[in-house]
């Protein structure tokens, strides 16, 4: 004997448990608050790469700056070495030495009294003088004759013996336009006693009365040369 069992459909929905819908709807929004976090994320991202932006241009306008003052500097210097006559800059340091030498030549040259132009008269017995003179280191002599232009430089030894000789050392000062930094003089006195409008009548002049004195005259005057 077989037996029918039906199966009531009715309570087999209601008993069957299908998909809860609440789900879908909190994965929704936890995906929004992502998409909030990320947006604001974003955000501070534009907002910090146009900070970092500005600060590029920023530099970049400081480094365009430095680049052309330094062009500009660099021009001038350019300029001034032209000027200079110096074609490099690896010429400067040699130029600058050669200058500095040379200027240095200059002035020892105008502190070395063995450089000193220096004149005594001829035929006035003065040969012991003249040896005198070379005995102490001074080359640079010579013999005159006679007043003359000569004697608007250097170093001229003029021998007075009376007054004769003192009226014409006036009158070779009054003949020609002499500079006390381009001329000196040292009367040479022996036994004459030199007036004092003589001694008073220009300025780098001094007086000597023996050889050795000569020598010491010639270096005092000489030191006020510039030659």
């Amino acid at each position: 004997m077989m037996s029918t069992q039906v199966l009531n459909i009715d309570s087999l929905d209601a008993s069957t448990p299908g998909p809860t819908p609440q789900a879908p709807r909190s994965e929704l929004i936890g995906l929004e608050a992502q998409i909030s976090t990320q947006e604001a994320q974003i955000g501070d991202l534009e907002r910090a790469l146009a900070r970092h932006e500005d600060e590029v241009d920023f530099m970049l306008r400081d480094i365009q700056w430095r680049v052309d003052s330094r062009l500009w500097i660099g021009a001038a210097v350019a300029a001034v070495l032209g000027f200079l006559g110096f074609h490099t800059y690896r010429k400067v340091d040699r130029g600058i030495r050669e200058r500095i030498s040379t200027t240095l030549e200059q002035e020892l040259y105008s502190l070395d009294p063995t450089m000193l132009s220096i004149r005594i008269r001829r035929g006035r017995e003065l040969d012991r003088e003249y040896r005198r003179l070379e005995l102490s280191g001074l080359k640079n002599l010579s013999w005159y004759s006679d007043f003359g232009k000569q004697c608007t430089f250097g170093i001229t030894i003029v021998p007075i013996d009376d007054l004769a000789d003192e009226d014409e050392f006036l009158r070779l000062l009054d003949a020609y336009h002499f500079e006390p930094s381009r001329a000196a003089f040292v009367l040479y006195a022996r036994e004459h006693r030199v007036r004092q409008k003589v001694i008073d009548a220009y300025e780098n002049l001094t007086l000597a009365n023996n050889p050795t004195s000569v020598a010491g005259a010639v270096l005092i005057v000489g030191r006020g040369l510039e030659t």
